[in-house]
């Protein structure tokens, strides 16, 4: 089972659905330390086997000696600066073989970051999920270049 960092986490819910898949480890990182603290009480009710932590971080610059077999940005990669700098820093904690993940909203703002993840990575899978309503997100699988 992988282990996972998601930057950008929030509250946990990428967490809770990912305990479901039973991972090997979670660590989930964001900014704000409202959103890691309910993430942390959150979490109690959805243990897994291994090792969960939330951390108050900078998403654009984390540092952590774990490596990870996934590497996910959630909804927060148009906020991190230049991604290309990003998934540099990143590439170190990403085992052999390993994937980023990543899930970001739709909209024109957003294309510029969209394009560039494209240069930067592989693209092994993509999606546009869309709501009823009209809302729009691009989740994909990205391979390290």
């Amino acid at each position: 089972n992988p282990a996972v960092l998601d930057i950008g986490c929030g509250e946990g819910a990428l967490y809770h659905t990912m305990a479901l898949h039973r991972p090997s480890a979670y660590l989930g990182v964001d900014i704000s330390s409202l959103a890691i603290e309910r993430a942390r009480e959150r979490a109690k009710a959805t243990p897994i086997d291994g090792p969960v932590a939330f951390e108050t971080g900078n998403g654009s610059a984390y540092e952590t000696d774990q490596t990870f077999d996934v590497i996910v940005f959630s909804e927060c990669a148009e906020f991190l600066g230049d991604m290309g700098k990003v998934l540099d820093h990143y590439r170190k904690n990403l085992r052999e073989g390993g994937k980023f993940g990543l899930t970001m909203w739709l909209a024109t703002r957003q294309l510029p970051t969209w394009e560039l993840l494209k240069t930067q990575t592989k693209v092994d899978d993509e999606a546009v999920v869309c709501t009823a309503w009209g809302g729009a997100w691009i989740v994909a699988v990205l391979s390290p270049r």
